[in-house]
């Protein structure tokens, strides 16, 4: 019984003494974090020494926050001559690695890689600033075009210089005016090529950089920003971390501007109008030369054959009075109608516009009608006539006996001061349209007008009889180009004089 008693005071002796040494000498942890180290090396496997690297908690990136380059970085250090870094412990989560600039065989990448820590298992990352790195591959097109013919060519561009100068150095010697030469661009270029017989060059550059694309000439006396818009920021390239992208450009093989193509469909009439008609005809004006001008270098005071030595494209209308012409989108054109022998010309204009553009892709249709003889533009006016008849010889506001003038034959000629004097045959020697009034006493002449300028002529219209013994002759009208004019009158049935 004794040997009992005394084991069980043993036991919890034991037991006490093992819960007293928990509580003053055992600290339980759980373990929530790794240790992180980070090796930047080259392709061929050199440590890069002395290059920044940052550390970033993606947890802190809020619905607030675009980019991870908005947060405040939690570490930062630089490689050792091992190119290692040793962030030390690190709480399980998501992270992003960050290299400010390393600059690997003359090139500056920007590494960014994101990662997860997890608890108790340490993490070991080595990057290769080279493989993030994007392939833009490009295929120039030159567009040739002769001022003999209305289409454009297209061959490959070969030769053609291509350089990619980062955004930030761009913009910064872009603003100052004296750095616009030709070598202080090159200077600034990180990576240049040129197009093999093809037109084909294959570009790689870092990743998530933003860079202007340039081509130029071997003279370097022309260039071209690559997708430049002036109402746009969207003309720099960028690309992600293994990513290729393809490019086709077709540039005009003189200035080297973009030359993407839409096309303009012409179709010319000539108005041919007789005395004796109420309304010109309109028949193709074929064979007659068209240019496509750029507005940028026209001038209305530079002689015809001056002019037309900034042609871009010409050709003659077919039977049909159609040219098509494929012209450059984003650049106004005018249109210029011209003979043979260069003596008359038109410049064509549409609801007072004379300037002309296509959008890359697109197909418009403009119908043109000009006059033949001086090859001026024609708009028409018009002027609505309405004459009734009354018994009475004299005055009266409102004649009961009023009715339609039909049958009455109605000629439209020029104002003179010789009218009022002159028999109606010699009125009708100058009319520039006649007619007969239909049953509601009314007619209508359409007449064609120079379009180039907002003009108004000035006429009279002359109603006589059958035996052509008695004439009414109007006051003068005045017809403005493109309107509509209506007049009104009130006749003697027996003498055809007005009556109010």
């Amino acid at each position: 019984m004794k040997t009992k008693l005394l084991s069980l005071f043993f036991l919890v002796f034991l037991i006490t003494s093992c819960q007293n040494g928990l509580d003053n000498d055992l600290t339980l942890r759980l373990v929530t974090s790794s240790k992180l180290t980070v090796k930047v090396v080259d392709s061929k496997g050199t440590s890069l020494a002395n290059v920044n690297v940052k550390l970033y908690d993606r947890a802190l990136l809020s619905s607030s926050s675009s980019s991870f380059s908005s947060l405040q970085y939690i570490y930062s250090t630089s490689t050792d001559a091992n190119g290692k870094v040793d962030f030390g412990d690190v709480a399980a989560g998501t992270y992003f690695i960050f290299i400010d600039s390393v600059r690997v065989n003359g090139l500056n990448y920007q590494p960014i890689m994101q990662f997860q820590i997890n608890s108790a298992v340490d993490k070991n990352i080595t990057i290769n600033p080279e493989d993030y790195a994007t392939t833009f591959n490009f295929n120039f097109k030159k567009a040739e075009t002769s001022k003999t013919s209305s289409n454009v060519s297209l061959s490959a561009f070969n030769n053609l210089n291509i350089m990619f100068i980062p955004y930030a150095s761009y913009v910064t010697y872009s603003a100052n005016p004296s750095y616009y030469s030709s070598n202080k661009f090159i200077s600034l270029a990180e990576v240049t090529g040129k197009t093999n017989d093809a037109g084909y060059v294959s570009l790689k550059v870092p990743a998530f950089k933003s860079y202007v694309a340039v081509v130029y000439n071997d003279a370097k006396t022309v260039f071209c920003q690559l997708n430049y818009s002036a109402y746009s920021s969207s003309y720099t390239y960028t690309g992600d971390k293994g990513e290729t992208a393809n490019y086709n450009y077709s540039l005009d093989s003189k200035t080297l501007l973009n030359a993407a193509f839409g096309t303009y469909n012409l179709t010319i009439k000539k108005a041919i109008s007789v005395p004796t008609s109420t309304s010109p005809s309109l028949i193709p004006f074929d064979g007659i030369n068209v240019a496509a001008i750029p507005s940028s270098v026209y001038d209305s005071y530079i002689p015809l054959s001056v002019l037309l030595e900034s042609t871009e494209l010409s050709g003659k209308t077919d039977a049909d009075g159609n040219i098509s012409f494929s012209l450059k989108s984003g650049i106004s054109y005018i249109f210029v109608a011209y003979n043979d022998d260069k003596s008359a010309c038109s410049i064509l204009s549409v609801s007072s516009s004379s300037y002309f553009n296509v959008y890359q892709g697109e197909t418009r249709q403009v119908n043109f009608t000009i006059n033949p003889t001086n090859l001026a533009p024609v708009a028409y006016s018009r002027i609505n006539i309405t004459l009734n008849k009354t018994a009475s010889v004299y005055y009266t506001s409102s004649p009961t006996d009023l009715t339609p003038f039909s049958n009455l034959q109605v000629a439209l000629v020029p104002y003179l001061s010789s009218n009022s004097t002159s028999s109606v045959d010699d009125l009708l020697s100058k009319a520039v349209a006649s007619g007969t009034t239909d049953a509601n006493g009314q007619i209508l002449f359409t007449l064609a007008m120079s379009s180039t300028n907002y003009t108004y002529s000035y006429y009279q219209i002359v109603a006589y009889d059958a035996a052509k013994t008695n004439k009414f002759l109007s006051s003068s009208l005045s017809v403005y180009t493109g309107n509509s004019t209506s007049q009104s009158y009130i006749l003697n049935s027996t003498s055809l004089a007005t009556v109010n």
